[in-house]
């Protein structure tokens, strides 16, 4: 509403703008509700294991996208960690209707996507269609656990884009991991990356 600073003054609008930070922000990793889509049994059981060895006990898992997507739809997770491909409706697709703004609160997870074949072009893919990073497999433990730690920690915001949600701060110079700083594109070096946004 405009405030008025006397006669002849201008007018100053203020305006409230909402930050919606991803669902895993600030949370501990023990309280985590992770939804893992995995086809391989074999790769689900090593990755759950990993995570029920650092207190992540609240774990879902599918071996197909349009299942766990329905899954997502009854009661949302924290975070998401998906196969890059994946039979049926794949990857790609289910984080572009995550992100639509018609799956409120589901817009807001966080989304871990892991690749056998991380290309340049599969990081630029996932990244774009709102994956909040790429991990190449076979991922190590301490990788897998550091990047759940981070997505906690990453307080970048989704900010509203014709009817989707995409993440802020993911250009040139930022420390997000996947890009990378000198050209603002997605270098392989640099796919599990460091730090998080602050």
């Amino acid at each position: 509403m405009p405030v008025g600073r006397g006669v002849g003054a201008p007018e100053i609008t203020t305006e409230v703008v909402a930050v919606y930070r991803n669902l895993a922000f600030g949370r501990a990793l023990d309280s985590l509700d992770v939804m893992l889509i995995e086809e391989n049994r074999g790769m689900r059981s090593i990755l759950t294991t990993v995570m029920k060895s650092k207190g992540i006990t609240r774990i879902r898992e599918h071996d197909n996208a349009n299942h766990a997507l329905a899954d997502m739809m009854e009661r949302v997770p924290d975070v998401v960690l998906t196969q890059w491909l994946l039979s049926g409706s794949d990857a790609e697709t289910t984080i572009r209707t995550m992100r639509t703004d018609a799956m409120r609160p589901l817009c807001f997870v966080p989304v871990i996507v892991l690749s056998v074949q991380a290309s340049r072009g599969v990081v630029a893919d996932a990244l774009y269609a709102g994956a909040s990073t790429v991990l190449r497999t076979p991922v190590s433990p301490k990788i897998l656990i550091e990047r759940l730690q981070w997505v906690t920690e990453d307080g970048r915001a989704f900010a509203p884009d014709g009817g989707r949600y995409v993440l802020q701060d993911a250009g040139p110079a930022s420390d997000v991991p996947g890009v990378d700083p000198g050209y603002g594109l997605m270098d392989l070096g640099m796919v599990t990356g460091t730090g998080p946004a602050r």
